[in-house]
């Protein structure tokens, strides 16, 4: 008489492979989002930083002031999300005060980059306090960007020249 079906040692072999799979697998789904996540806030720390050269050469001025003559906000100067170090939105703060980029916004955590801008036309990028994977990725994809360190990288736009 002839079985159907399979035997247990033919379904332990199975089980034992595909945990096998599962073990390669996993891990290498995490790494692909981190990456993914790591790629778009070293974008975002780029169009950051060019929005802001962009904002200072059309102000025409080293003040960096909006203009109705008071220092411009954040969401003057870009549309990328920044947050204050407390983790709420920086839309409305002026661009002298530091903001960040995070790697979790929802809840306020692993500052990865700050930015500033100076009355005397600098902006300065700056490593955040996060020290997770994905926060050391950003930052050596800005070093690269920016041709230095994010430890505290000063940016002069503009020159004496620029005025209005």
């Amino acid at each position: 008489m002839k079985r159907a079906g399979f035997t247990m040692i033919e379904l332990i072999f199975v089980i034992v492979i595909l945990g096998i799979l599962a073990a390669v697998a996993i891990p290498k789904l995490a790494a692909t989002r981190d990456d993914a996540k790591i790629s778009t806030l070293a974008a975002n720390a780029a169009t950051v930083f060019s929005d802001a050269a962009s904002f200072y050469t059309s102000q025409g001025s080293v003040t960096w002031a909006g203009g109705s003559g008071t220092d411009a906000n954040w969401e003057d100067v870009t549309n990328v999300q920044l947050y204050t170090s407390g983790g709420t939105s920086a839309a409305t703060t002026g661009i002298g005060t530091e903001a960040f980029l995070y790697t979790d916004a929802s809840t306020g955590a692993t500052q990865v980059l700050g930015f500033v801008a100076a009355a005397d036309g600098n902006f300065t990028i700056r490593e955040g306090s996060g020290t997770n994977t994905i926060a050391t990725g950003v930052f050596g994809m800005v070093e690269n960007m920016t041709g230095g360190t994010t430890t505290g990288t000063t940016h002069e736009f503009g020159g004496t020249g620029v005025v209005r």
